[in-house]
């Protein structure tokens, strides 16, 4: 295939954006100028056009998009260089009442890091019931919350975890589940990188 289109995903901005991440590459032997894009799920499209991209390279693509209404979304990334050769790959994501966003390191005192996230019910209604959430320090351990919290409809809670590293670069990830109006809902946010020295 002249152009490739995969790995992607999203991540909570916010608390009702969206980043969405996936990689185009060119696998011809020449330039190519190449245009990409994004169908939102909700009947837009974001757009960008004429990115010369070298021979044999990949470019990195993040699109980030407001989401106000609770549902479930198709969303499909495309690129094309206008004649013959188009690649896309597309996902769904549902955006329900449990975000996470605000996630970063508070405090640094030599190895140590201390990381702060908030948690959001959107729900005007319901509670968020029985509450866990896992942050991957990005070294091979975790720290797991089987808290069972409730959140009240239309409130956030910020939560803290402190962890010891040795020197190195690190990814961390937070995730939660929870329950509300009977059923189980999930929250990611943007991973980050952090430095240790």
């Amino acid at each position: 295939m002249p152009i490739t289109l995969n790995s992607s995903n999203l991540s909570n901005a916010s608390n009702s954006t969206n980043v969405f991440k996936f990689k185009v590459r060119n696998q011809n032997n020449s330039y190519q100028n190449l245009s990409f894009g994004l169908e939102t799920g909700n009947g837009t499209w974001v757009n960008a056009s004429n990115l010369s991209v070298p021979p044999k390279k990949e470019v990195l693509v993040f699109v980030e998009r407001n989401y106000t209404a609770h549902g479930t979304y198709d969303v499909t990334a495309w690129a094309s260089n206008g004649r013959e050769w188009n690649a896309s790959e597309s996902l769904n994501f549902t955006r329900g009442w449990l975000t996470i966003y605000n996630f970063s390191a508070i405090s640094v005192n030599n190895t140590e890091r201390t990381f702060r996230f908030k948690v959001n019910n959107t729900n005007s209604t319901f509670n968020i019931t029985r509450l866990n959430w896992t942050i991957d320090f990005g070294d091979n351990t975790s720290a797991i919350a089987n808290a069972n919290r409730t959140i009240a409809n239309s409130t956030e809670h910020f939560f803290y975890a402190w962890h010891n590293y040795t020197s190195g670069n690190y990814t961390v990830r937070v995730n939660a589940t929870a329950r509300a109006n009977g059923s189980t809902i999930t929250g990611v946010v943007r991973p980050f990188q952090i430095a240790v020295s």
